[in-house]
Formats: structure tokens, C-alpha cells, sequence
């Protein structure tokens, strides 16, 4: 079932040149729909001095805005350097719902070694210390709290199938207590 309405339509490429010329305030010479993507669409667009990625990202879903957590936290990880690796956000158009972001050339990798591990290692500590830069708490959480579904421990019976006997409590789970 889909979880955005971008996974039904399909936009016409003059629409996203336009839009992409809009946000650049520059003549874009090239747009080619890049595939992949259940919930986005993206682009790679062209102008004669640079390549950028643009996202379409549908409707804001019932329980979060995809578009303003990864503009804004890209904006934010960059503005408090812990987004090095990450692509740098240059515009974005949160009613036609469309960002523009840096393009990082590159492909999918067939193995990950020990390099690709050691960058998500240190992409992760520099997450971690971003989590008190200034700004951060002005940021929506990632997901809003959910509770837990109470789980039911299984009991061994005399016929050794397995069955519920009453249902635990749901445990509490707190972001700031996760490090």
C-alpha cells in the first residue's frame, strides 16, 4: 500500500525543470528522473556550472514531514559541522514540496569494507555530539512516541507448544536515555 500519494503520480520533467530553475534562479539545461525512491522522487538536475539532487516528497504524512526532518536536519548537521559526508541543502519549497541539495557523485557500493564501517562509525559519533549543539532541540523528533504494544511471554506447556499466559507490561523508551 502505498504511504504517500508521490507513489501514484508521476510529474512531468518540464514541471521539474521548472521548479528546479525556480529554486536555483538559474536556466537548468538538464533533468533526469534517478529512480528508486517508495516515498520521494529524485532528480538529477543539471545547469551549465553544477549538478544538484532534487527530492519531490509527496504529502505530509499523517504522523511526520519527511521533507522539513531531512532539509532542516541536513541544515541544521551542516550549520553545526557534523555533516561533512552529507549532501549540503540549498533550497527548498515546502508548498509545492520539492528541496534541492548538493549532488555527491557516487554509487552503490557491491561490499562495504572496513573503510565504509570506520565513516558510519565516525558519522555517528558526530551525530551524537550534534545532539547538544545549538538549534537541536528546536528540531522535531524523528518519530513521534508510540507506545510499546504490550508483549506476551510464551510458557512451555505440558504438550511443549507454546502460549500466552498474561501480557507484560509495555516498556517506556526514552531518545535521550538510548546513549
Amino acid at each position: 500500500m502505498p504511504s504517500s500519494p508521490i507513489e501514484q503520480t508521476t510529474i512531468a520533467l518540464d514541471d521539474v525543470r521548472a521548479i528546479a530553475a525556480r529554486l536555483l534562479g538559474e536556466r537548468v539545461i538538464g533533468v533526469v528522473h534517478c529512480g528508486g525512491g517508495g516515498n520521494n522522487r529524485v532528480y538529477r538536475v543539471q545547469t551549465r556550472q553544477a549538478t544538484f539532487a532534487l527530492k519531490s516528497y509527496g504529502s505530509v504524512e499523517l504522523d511526520r514531514d519527511r521533507l522539513a526532518h531531512e532539509f532542516d536536519g541536513l541544515r541544521f548537521l551542516k550549520a553545526s559541522g557534523a555533516g561533512g559526508a552529507l549532501p549540503e541543502p540549498i533550497a527548498v519549497d515546502r508548498i509545492s514540496r520539492f528541496a534541492l541539495y548538493e549532488w555527491i557523485e557516487g554509487s552503490v557500493p557491491a561490499r562495504h569494507g572496513a573503510a565504509d564501517v570506520a565513516a558510519v562509525i565516525e558519522l555517528l559519533g558526530a551525530l551524537h555530539r550534534a545532539r547538544n549543539a545549538k538549534g537541536a532541540s528546536d528540531l522535531p523528533a524523528a518519530t513521534p512516541h508510540r507506545p510499546a504494544p504490550a508483549v506476551r511471554p510464551p510458557a512451555l506447556t505440558k504438550d511443549r507448544e507454546l502460549r500466552s499466559k498474561r501480557p507484560l507490561a509495555p516498556v517506556a523508551y526514552s531518545p535521550t536515555t538510548a546513549f
